[in-house]
């Protein structure tokens, strides 16, 4: 017997938890599921349901619509192939035959474009790293140097107070 949790086969192992491989008709469906989720994980940097534990991130995925994209900016033929992938029911999701001929693979691309986009993303992600880390250390350093002030202050104040306290004594 076959569960299936939002495309995911349950029991379909063949090591003697479940049917062969072979017996499972939504096995190969799963790889196409994985792909689409691996797809999200690539582009966005960490998997949906990653703030979640695994078993609310189980429930999410069989209750809930299927995973999408959170950021609009990738283009329509990945988005789609994406969500093509992430078809909650198996029968519903192409084959890997199928998404062999799907646009998002076929499409032409210059090696010089992929790298000169890969380049300019990379580039971004660093100068906004940079300028995060960059206002992390102004804040420490102006903490720091306020912190430095108030006590050449308070010493310069007990200093006064010391001879004012000495004068008039």
């Amino acid at each position: 017997m076959v569960q299936r949790v939002a495309g995911e086969a349950l029991g379909c192992g063949g090591r003697g938890r479940g049917p062969l491989k072979s017996e499972c008709p939504t096995y190969f469906s799963v790889d196409v599921w994985s792909l689409g989720i691996t797809c999200i994980e690539l582009a966005e940097r960490k998997p949906p349901y990653f703030n979640m534990n695994a078993m609310s991130a189980l429930y999410h995925i069989a209750q809930n619509d299927a995973p999408k994209m959170q950021a609009p900016d990738w283009s329509k033929d990945f988005q789609h192939f994406v969500e093509a992938c992430l078809q909650k029911s198996p029968p519903d999701r192409p084959t890997s035959a199928r998404l062999l001929n799907h646009e998002f693979i076929l499409r032409h691309r210059s090696a010089t474009h992929i790298i000169l986009d890969l380049i300019t993303r990379t580039k971004k992600a660093v100068r906004e790293f940079d300028n995060l880390n960059y206002r992390k250390m102004k804040k420490i350093l102006l903490y720091e140097t306020e912190s430095q002030q108030g006590d050449v202050e308070g010493e310069f104040i007990r200093y006064c107070s010391y001879i004012i306290n000495y004068l008039y004594i």
